[in-house]
């Protein structure tokens, strides 16, 4: 399009007298909608309000319902440039308060069902990638999901996670990160370097044990290996290792794997001279606990004495 075309004569009538906006003289131009904007600004034609719209107006009931009527089933957009600035006038300077509980239930309504497409989703997720949010953001965040509760999730939405959680490998300076955020927090490290006591420590083997069990079978363990297995033992072994020195007693070794034997009285002889039936039993049954009937043995040596592994039975002649 030449100069002549874009004169001050034919800008002034088309702009002003027909009243056209400066998007359709420039399509009907051939030209861009910035260079109309220049001309208006070289020739001092003033420039136009913008478009109103319905500001100011207020519909009646029976003309919302025809609106909503007409425009239900319609796609949103894409809108035109000049009708995204007649939304921004419209909304200009207006303060959007509390939502009425109406207006939730209907914005709720008209979501129902809604789901994003997948090209979508991809091109939202491309936009809020590097994408850093302020701290003012995430404290609005924080206060807006203050007394909500999060989850618990559906199993796809776990499975979706795990699967996005997967093979994942965090850098140094992200594990650093990580930890002094956690530093000094107590939901997180309440344990730490909290030294719990022999009552509080037998209460929560005792939550646990038999039909308390999440992985519970009837009570398929031998009796025996229960009582091995308990926190009473555990203790019984770390005291006679303590008064052992932690040394085997007949080679002297040190360290390593050592073995905690009942001795003098073997366990199969204080297990069947007590009739030890119960597990509660055990526990209560001293002879177990006897730390001065206990010695320590490296596993060459505890492999070479006449009790290790051998039948119960075979130990009870003469008993």
């Amino acid at each position: 399009m030449n100069r002549i075309k874009l004169s001050r004569e034919y800008i002034y009538e088309a702009y002003i007298v027909n009243e056209k906006p400066a998007s359709q003289i420039a399509k009907e131009c051939g030209v861009a909608m910035s260079t109309i904007y220049n001309r208006l600004r070289e020739y001092d034609i003033p420039r136009s309000e913008p478009h109103t719209g319905m500001c100011g107006k207020h519909l009646s009931e029976e003309a919302k319902q025809k609106i909503s009527a007409k425009l239900k089933g319609r796609k949103k957009g894409p809108f035109t440039l000049a009708h995204r600035r007649a939304i921004s006038c419209a909304l200009k300077g207006k303060k959007r308060g509390p939502l009425s509980e109406e207006h939730k239930q209907k914005l709720r309504e008209a979501k129902q069902g809604f789901r994003h497409s997948e090209e979508t989703k991809q091109k939202i997720s491309k936009a809020q990638i590097g994408k850093i949010i302020s701290k003012e953001t995430r404290r609005k965040q924080s206060l807006a999901r203050k007394g909500k509760k999060i989850g618990p999730h559906s199993l796809d939405r776990c499975r979706k996670i795990s699967d996005g959680l997967r093979g994942r490998k965090l850098s140094i300076s992200h594990k650093e990160n990580i930890s002094k955020a956690l530093r000094g927090n107590k939901k997180c490290g309440w344990a730490l370097g909290k030294h719990l006591t022999m009552e509080h420590r037998q209460k929560l083997s005792d939550g646990i044990r038999g039909k308390k069990h999440y992985n519970w079978q009837g009570g398929i363990t031998k009796l025996t290996l229960s009582i091995r297995r308990s926190l009473k033992s555990r203790e019984w072994k770390k005291a006679v290792l303590a008064q052992g020195n932690y040394q085997c007693e007949q080679c002297g070794q040190r360290g390593d794997v050592l073995h905690v034997d009942h001795y003098p009285k073997s366990f199969a002889t204080i297990f069947h001279t007590n009739k030890i039936d119960s597990f509660e039993q055990a526990m209560s049954c001293d002879d177990f606990w006897d730390t001065s009937n206990g010695r320590v043995l490296c596993r060459e040596c505890h492999e070479n004495t006449e009790t290790y592994k051998q039948p119960i039975q075979k130990h009870l002649i003469g008993a």
